[in-house]
């Protein structure tokens, strides 16, 4: 409000108290102060929702100001059932008063309406004390605290599982008290990202996994990232790179150690015949193939969206060994079909492993050399597979050309007559000109090899079977284990509470939901 007063003497101000000069205001009028919510929150928070990383608020503002932006930002369902923990004097106890401290949950809408979190119960009471008690599930309840509700929550120590699992939104919080927030869910063994634009995020920000600042001013000392673009727009824009880099490096981990493994075979597989590739058809290997696709394999771009299946965190975790023991036994297969083959045609003579031959020259190393130029191709496109957490993998140019490039000089290699050889490639490469019937097999059983490892890494590895084997078998991501001491040491509140409790009821977006933790600052 704003007033105004003719008959101050102005001539000495600092001996008038504020109380005096308050007296006898003329109203003037009110200026109402508006904070809007920026226009691509909301569908910022939707793409988080859609990734699978559960979104809470933690600010300073008011309770009902915090639960405001939560709807209007998408946080919480617009149609949930939405209540407030407050601490309420000893004097009038309300019997919904959650036990072991003086915390009662009241509707945002109607304070006369609580919520019994042990019996997960609305209870409504009219001016003639009669009561209306509606059982709810708790997946339709929309929780928040405010500080002096969480410090006693907190405090009894007997309810950090629902602080974490059920409350959305943190409002009239200390700086301090952010700092906590983010303790209380990283001690659970979370991922805790935070974002916020404030001197008081700064504790947070800090203590957080992963912070972002959206101002260059004090919170972007403390904080590993500062946005750009200072909007939470910044936060999805930081997840879709940090997973698709995390599934770029994993195709690198795959990349690097089916290439060794591979060559290795080829090398083994020389050794049997007394002899080896020569060093031009290592050289070709090495330089020509492995390093343009390790290379253009890390410079896959993130996808535009995200997704509700995280990449895999496990190094040797099941799905990526079943992808490298799959590509590597297609692989082995190729090889050893494309011997026997060899092995089998009436011109074949047997070659003498008594003695170590001193050239590479012999027809079961050129089937050899040329049957793994197609597999290499085959593993670094299969690699980059994207449209999950990277961009689909033609879009990646300069990896295409690459592969495109080794598979039509092999092509060509393969038809490679004397008479066409003018260039002498055969000799410098210590390759033999083949018949027709040889050279067929390595040009089908190279391009029939090569689909085979596309197919089996987009459908058995990132398409529907994998899907189907996962929901089967239960091999979804779960819960992290923070909380295993809360039901030893309390079971029967445990047990009397459906708020805590993660029953076998949730769907796998719930228990993906509950994966990851990333807390946004409403001040934002």
């Amino acid at each position: 409000s704003i007033a105004s007063r003719d008959d101050i003497d102005t001539s000495d101000l600092n001996s008038i108290s504020r109380g005096d000069i308050e007296k006898g205001l003329n109203f003037v009028g009110l200026v109402l102060l508006r904070n809007e919510l920026k226009p691509d929150t909301a569908q910022a928070i939707k793409q988080l929702h859609r990734g699978c990383i559960r979104t809470v608020i933690v600010t300073g503002d008011n309770i009902f100001t915090a639960f405001y932006i939560a709807n209007k930002a998408q946080f919480i369902h617009p149609h949930a059932h939405c209540f407030f923990g407050d601490v309420e004097d000893n004097k009038d106890r309300c019997p919904e008063t959650v036990q072991g401290t003086n915390v009662v949950f009241r509707s945002i809408h109607n304070t006369d309406v609580t919520l019994d979190i042990h019996e997960c119960k609305i209870v409504e009471r009219n001016q003639n004390g009669k009561e209306t008690v509606t059982s709810v599930r708790k997946e339709d309840v929309a929780l928040g605290l405010t500080s002096a509700a969480w410090t006693q929550l907190k405090q009894s120590g007997l309810y950090d599982h629902f602080l974490i699992q059920r409350v959305t939104v943190f409002a009239r919080m200390k700086p301090l008290q952010k700092g906590e927030v983010v303790i209380l869910f990283k001690d659970a063994n979370y991922i805790v990202g935070m974002c916020g634009d404030g001197a008081n995020d700064c504790a947070a920000l800090g203590l957080a996994h992963c912070g972002v600042a959206l101002s260059e001013a004090e919170a972007s000392v403390v904080s590993p990232f500062t946005a750009q673009l200072k909007n939470i727009t910044s936060v999805v824009h930081l997840m879709r790179e940090a997973r698709a880099c995390l599934a770029n490096s994993f195709a690198m981990f795959k990349l690097t150690l089916l290439c060794g493994s591979f060559e290795m075979s080829q090398a083994f597989l020389g050794y049997t015949y007394g002899t080896d590739m020569s060093q031009w058809q290592y050289v070709i290997i090495d330089f020509f193939m492995f390093i343009p696709f390790a290379f253009y394999t890390m410079k896959s771009l993130p996808s535009q969206n995200l997704i509700n299946d995280p990449p895999s965190t496990k190094v040797f975790g099941w799905r990526t060994l079943s992808s490298l023991l799959g590509v590597l036994v297609i692989s082995l297969l190729m090889l050893a079909f494309s011997i026997t083959l060899l092995q089998e045609q009436p011109w074949y003579t047997p070659t003498e492993v008594e003695r170590v031959i001193d050239t590479s020259a012999i027809p079961e190393m050129t089937g050899t050399w040329i049957i793994g130029n197609f597999v290499y191709c085959g593993m670094a496109i299969a690699f980059a597979f994207g449209s999950f957490h990277r961009q689909r993998f033609w879009l990646n140019i300069g990896l295409v050309v690459s592969v495109w490039f080794v598979l039509g000089f092999s092509s060509v290699l393969i038809w490679c007559y004397p008479e066409w050889d003018f260039a002498n490639v055969y000799p410098f490469m210590s390759l033999v000109h083949l018949p027709f019937e040889s050279r067929l097999h390595m040009f089908l059983i190279g391009w029939v090899g090569f689909f085979a490892i596309l197919l089996y890494e987009r459908f058995i590895i990132h398409g529907p079977i994998t899907h189907y084997l996962k929901l089967r078998f239960n091999r979804t991501r779960t819960v992290r284990e923070g909380f295993s001491h809360f039901t030893h040491s309390h079971p029967s509140l445990a047990e009397s509470c459906p708020m805590f409790c993660n029953t076998n009821e949730q769907t796998d977006i719930e228990i993906e939901n509950s994966y990851q933790m990333l807390k946004f600052s409403n001040d934002t």
